[in-house]
């Protein structure tokens, strides 16, 4: 431009120059990702609504190399202080990460920014509307619904217990939340291996049922305290009780999958898809098996 004559400052020549990338070394994203992979962790929020419709805010911290989730926590009110403080527990100081992507939110203040660099990790924030150059965590949110009903299925439907004792328990426990949805539904499996409605009829008084094996009684008593609180079931003749028709193995996933059914049925419950009150018009015999004071 000078040979022609053309005088030009050096802010425009700098304004139309090319671009090779937005790291400073001139390497695109890609490039430093696959250059630096080993040391790179991401981090992102999302919103979790609750059953009260109230808004939560979790935490995820991934490492690149493996997908390894490294951290998760939830809070109602994320701000820079506590997002500081959760690098700090993911991370200790021997393993901290080189680099650490995150996105340009504001909640992302200098309180991080200095925690970062007290920790020796280099802060990587995305380029402005380029969500795609921190997929990692991106697909990690995106699987977490996907996984807990992967989870949910196997529990239900696999494991060490019969599929129609699990149902038998889900029917116990659903009725005892007064969940008109879950208590009315029944499992196609279940039926095929012998679960009834006069079955379903004697849960209500199983204890003096001859329709229910010693082992399906102590199993719906287990599935029964649930109902009553934790102080119910943390005592140790509940199981030893167990101990006697059950391996510790089958104990375990006995009270995982009670422990869900009882979170999963409150939440039915509060969507109120079908009330109680329409699911005892359907099934009028679910009013001599439910207690007199709805869930909590």
């Amino acid at each position: 431009m000078l040979k022609l004559w053309f005088t030009v400052a050096q802010s425009t020549v700098a304004k139309y120059m090319a671009k090779k990338g937005d790291d400073p070394s001139g390497q695109s994203w890609s490039t430093f990702l696959r250059n630096h992979m080993p040391h790179i962790a991401a981090i992102d929020l999302f919103v979790v609504p609750t059953i009260g419709f109230r808004l939560l805010y979790a935490l995820v911290i991934v490492r690149l190399a493996r997908r390894e989730l490294v951290w998760i926590n939830v809070t109602a009110h994320p701000t820079a202080d506590w997002i500081a403080q959760q690098i700090a527990e993911a991370f200790p100081w021997d393993e901290a990460p080189r680099y650490l992507i995150r996105d340009r939110d504001a909640v992302y203040g200098s309180v991080v920014t200095r925690r970062l660099r007290a920790m020796g990790i280099r802060d990587k924030p995305i380029s402005a509307g380029s969500p795609w150059q921190n997929g990692f965590a991106e697909r990690l949110i995106s699987k977490l619904g996907i996984s807990w009903v992967e989870y949910w299925n196997k529990l239900l439907y696999q494991g060490l217990r019969p599929h129609k004792l699990k149902e038998m328990c889900r029917i116990k426990i659903s009725v005892a939340h007064q969940c008109g949805y879950c208590s009315t539904v029944r499992s196609n499996i279940a039926k095929v291996e012998g679960l009834t409605e006069d079955i379903v009829s004697d849960l209500s008084d199983y204890a003096n049922s001859n329709r229910f094996t010693e082992r399906e009684k102590a199993a719906l008593h287990y599935a029964e305290m649930f109902k009553r609180g934790e102080h119910s079931i943390d005592r140790d003749e509940v199981y030893a009780d167990l101990a006697k028709h059950f391996s510790d193995e089958e104990i375990i996933e006995l009270g995982l999958f009670c422990a869900e059914v009882d979170g999963v049925g409150k939440f039915v419950k509060s969507l109120n898809v079908l009330s109680w009150e329409e699911a005892c018009k359907l099934d009028p015999r679910l009013k001599s098996g439910a207690p007199l004071v709805a869930a909590e």
